[in-house]
């Protein structure tokens, strides 16, 4: 799976060093540590969805497509955030897709999600960056995961397509906070509220290492801001926790 990194910034009244700073970098640890919780539970939905459709594909045993697409729908009505199930073959054709029956025969060999999850050498679930499905015209986030057969051949890729923002629920989020999810490699995946632009090198600038939680400092447009880092321990996620600290 990508790396995934999540960013809330909290805009606080505050200059210096004080108790008061201290007491609110505390609470902004708390709500990271939140966030990660509920980005967690919902990629672990994702994951089980993606391996029970891939035990069904493996191990299909005369079972009917429509049938399977039948099971597939169950499957994502059951999970939070899983707006539908596809099956890309191994050619790049849509195979199967929860929405509807039959599929339409769509070549998406060269979506990049599909590219990345066929080349990857185990079937480990993958996040994708957003992408315009080609039929809704909407944005989905791709979960992916490379499918073979019972005997070891490649079959294709299952894709759990989520709406972004279920990674952030606002109900858990503090006021005011500014969350952005990136990839590994700095692309964002969502930022809320939409219209927040994050500094280009403010993925730089976090230092992230491979310790638990951390500090950095960063900026929100010109005015400087400490940030808190936790990684989570279910997935490979990291969560900053931000607050002007002069403006």
């Amino acid at each position: 799976m990508k790396w995934l990194l999540v960013s809330v910034f909290i805009v606080l009244n505050v200059s210096g060093v004080s108790a008061e700073e201290r007491s609110n970098a505390l609470a902004l640890e708390n709500n990271a540590i939140t966030l990660v919780s509920n980005i967690d539970s919902v990629l672990h939905q994702a994951e089980g969805v993606l391996r029970r459709s891939t035990d069904l594909l493996s191990d299909r045993r005369g079972m009917s497509e429509i049938v399977v697409q039948a099971t597939l729908s169950k499957y994502a009505e059951e999970a939070s955030g899983v707006r539908a199930i596809l099956f890309i073959d191994d050619k790049g054709i849509l195979q199967i897709d929860s929405t509807r029956y039959p599929a339409d025969k769509l070549n998406l060999s060269d979506r990049d999600y599909f590219i990345d999850a066929l080349g990857h050498h185990t079937d480990q679930v993958r996040v994708g960056a957003p992408v315009t499905g080609q039929q809704s015209g909407v944005p989905f986030l791709p979960v992916t995961t490379k499918v073979a057969s019972s005997n070891g051949n490649v079959m294709g890729v299952l894709i759990a397509v989520m709406t972004p923002d279920v990674l952030v629920s606002l109900s858990k989020t503090c006021e005011f906070c500014f969350i952005s999810v990136f990839t590994q490699d700095g692309s964002p995946l969502i930022t809320v509220p939409s219209q927040i632009v994050l500094p280009s090198d403010f993925f730089e600038h976090l230092g992230v290492t491979d310790e638990l939680t951390g500090t950095a400092e960063t900026r929100l447009k010109t005015y400087p801001a400490q940030t808190v880092w936790r990684r989570s321990t279910e997935f490979p996620i990291i969560v900053t926790s931000s607050f002007v600290t002069r403006y």
